[in-house]
């Protein structure tokens, strides 16, 4: 019996179902640049390296797709929208971050909320901070590791998958019934999932990542106790949201062309090309289109008094 390499019969497997194939050259090489990004790990002592096949095969089966689908189209992996995407972390900032994480010997589980050293400072001593609306994200501006639109997540709809979606069509009764639609080859084909209405959020973190100290300013305050937290903000915040709908919940991480659509929501689903932030984050979604509408939206502050007793400050 001849033995095949996995790499080998990832890229047969691929050659079967080729579902990269409608891909533009710069969207295959942004997506080999996040899913290298996202397998970066570091060692103790600071190294950059790659995750190994045994701890999750997953994301190299599809970077050998990603490879295979390249090799087709003649093009080389080493290009500037692969580099753009990979946001490697500086192996120094990795190295210092650790030893500082290392002294801290932090429980589980935490939230951490990374930002500015006196924004942090505020926090911690005072409780203050603001809530945004998911739009004021949408800037890039803000950096990469910052910037997205956190009110839409886009997908892909496979076309062995075409046919298992339908209308409805409304009839005089006011009742409704499902109508097949005949779906003609489309390829791979996007989605955009889209909140009906604008929502405000809070990002944290579930864990202390040394990555993350070089995404967002090198600071950051460490709630050793979420649920405290996590009450006090609600009840400050509902004060000026009354009726407002909070959901405090752990980010999704989605890969596009590995999800079912009708089973996401844009509240909570995000790229995986931010997953090793391990987002946790706090919604306020209003009660109706109406009610959105009437809002005026803006950050909201909120002032919780003092976190020092289930909480420390974190720099570089």
């Amino acid at each position: 019996m001849v033995q095949m390499a996995r790499q080998e019969v990832w890229r047969l497997q691929y050659r079967s179902d080729p579902y990269l194939r409608d891909l533009s050259n710069d969207a295959l090489l942004t997506r080999a640049g996040d899913l290298t990004s996202a397998m970066l790990v570091y060692t103790p002592e600071g190294l950059i390296a790659l995750n190994s096949i045994e701890q999750d095969s997953s994301q190299m089966e599809r970077f050998t797709h990603v490879l295979e689908e390249l090799m087709i189209r003649g093009l080389s992996y080493k290009q500037d929208p692969v580099r753009e995407a990979l946001n490697i972390p500086k192996p120094e900032k990795v190295r210092r971050a650790l030893k500082v994480l290392a002294s801290r010997k932090l429980p589980e589980p935490i939230l951490v909320k990374f930002g500015r050293r006196q924004h942090m400072a505020a926090l911690l001593l005072e409780g203050k901070g603001r809530v945004s609306p998911a739009s004021y994200y949408n800037d890039p501006s803000l950096g990469r590791a910052r910037a997205d639109n956190e009110a839409r997540v886009t997908t892909y709809v496979h076309p062995s998958d075409a046919h298992r979606y339908f209308g409805v069509r409304h009839t005089a009764d006011g009742s409704s019934t499902a109508v097949d639609l005949p779906v003609p080859y489309l390829g791979s084909t996007p989605i955009e999932i889209t909140a009906t209405t604008d929502f405000y959020v809070y990002c944290m973190a579930s864990t202390c990542d040394a990555r993350m100290f070089e995404d967002f300013d090198q600071t950051c305050v460490v709630i050793t106790d979420p649920t405290a937290f996590t009450a006090k903000l609600r009840d400050a915040v509902n004060t000026v949201l009354p009726g407002w709908q909070f959901v405090a919940a752990p980010v999704e991480y989605i890969d596009p062309f590995f999800v079912r659509p009708h089973q996401l929501a844009a509240h909570i689903s995000k790229h995986f090309r931010y997953s090793y932030q391990k987002e946790y984050r706090f919604l306020w979604m209003p009660p109706s289109q109406e009610e959105a509408g009437k809002w005026p939206w803006d950050h909201i502050a909120f002032q919780l008094g003092p976190l020092t007793s289930y909480a420390e400050l974190v720099w570089l």
